[in-house]
């Protein structure tokens, strides 16, 4: 998405509401197991001696598998932003979004922060069984018959003392 800022990359101290609602296509391409919806974007940026600084939050829901029964779940994801754009050309760090000539490009910098915030393991609820490892009978809906005899063959020898 490119927001023109030409009215306020004159003058310092200048700022404009920012409102950002559509999917990014290429989310979905980053994040395999998750499935994004419209993403939301409201804030404000506000020119500070040429750099634009963006604050403002971001939502979206996303779809992804639970990481215990790989039961579809729905979440949603809501993130405070605080952002710098430096004019391209400029001197800047590796990290920082740059902005060319009037416009900002908002795309990579939502990517970034949605990918960032996302969690490593999402639930379906906290007290998810989740799936039998011998026979893959979803254990929130029903109890399977497999014989739980998980031993480290590297104490195999130790369950053989206590036996007798």
């Amino acid at each position: 998405m490119k927001l023109d800022v030409s009215t306020i990359t004159k003058l310092s101290g200048r700022s404009m509401d920012v409102e950002f609602n559509g999917k990014i296509e290429a989310l979905n391409d980053i994040v395999k197991d998750g499935k994004f919806d419209t993403v939301f974007l409201k804030g404000k940026l506000v020119n500070i001696d040429g750099v634009l600084e963006l604050n403002g939050q971001i939502s979206t829901k996303y779809r992804t598998g639970c990481y215990r029964c790989l039961k579809e779940v729905t979440k949603e994801l809501s993130i405070k932003v605080s952002e710098n754009f430096v004019r391209e050309g400029s001197q800047t760090e590796s990290d920082e979004y740059t902005y060319n000539e009037n416009y900002v490009e908002l795309e990579q910098m939502l990517i970034d922060n949605i990918v960032l915030h996302l969690p490593t393991r999402v639930l379906c609820s906290e007290n998810c069984k989740g799936l039998c490892q011998k026979c893959g009978c979803d254990l929130n809906i029903k109890s399977c018959q497999c014989k739980e005899d998980n031993i480290d063959p590297r104490m195999e020898t130790l369950k053989k003392f206590f036996e007798s």
